[in-house]
């Protein structure tokens, strides 16, 4: 999950690297978290918690499908994978308007990309004993839990770039103007 912060422009010149397929690197590393989750179950040594990391990585595959599809109206509107060029597209009226659906879409698929409720059916407390991560305690389960809280972060960072124009905000003259770019971020 920390590779993906790797691409979020959070201001002009605010970001670890501007790549021209800053988009499809979002996408690439947030699927290698299916592997850590199925990884995390085989590991665990117990048959609920491989059969709870199966169901987790077979709803994580299914919703970035959906992921990948609500983002192709942004990209054909800015006309470019590149985040910065995305949010520089944004710059007059932002995406959240002309592709509501695809944010929509995009906000369902995080959410169930981070097991986060309604979608924490793979985790399933009550049938499953805690899903993937039975056998885990202390830092290993701290490990899970903070991938899993770093993606909602991420998706948040995505969707503020993707569909709320970034860093454009309110227009503001004066010193407090370069400091504004984050801040609205």
């Amino acid at each position: 999950m920390m590779m993906g912060f790797a691409v979020v422009p959070f201001a002009p010149d605010v970001m670890i690297i501007d790549v021209n397929i800053g988009l499809l690197f979002f996408l690439g590393m947030t699927s290698l978290a299916v592997y850590s989750v199925l990884l995390g179950g085989l590991a665990s040594n117990n048959k609920y918690a491989l059969l709870g990391g199966l169901r987790s990585a077979a709803q994580m595959v299914s919703y970035e499908v959906f992921m990948g599809l609500s983002l192709m109206g942004v990209v054909m509107m800015s006309g470019s994978f590149s985040l910065v060029d995305i949010v520089a597209a944004q710059s007059d009226v932002w995406f959240c308007f002309s592709q509501a659906l695809g944010l929509i879409v995009f906000v369902i698929a995080g959410i169930a990309e981070s097991h986060r409720l309604p979608f924490d059916l793979p985790e399933a407390e009550h049938e499953l004993t805690a899903g993937f991560h039975t056998e885990y305690g202390g830092m290993k389960f701290a490990m899970f839990m903070l991938g899993e809280y770093l993606g909602l972060m991420l998706i948040s960072c995505m969707i503020v770039t993707l569909f709320f124009g970034g860093w454009h905000g309110p227009a503001l003259i004066g010193p407090l103007a370069a400091t504004t770019f984050l801040v609205w971020f």
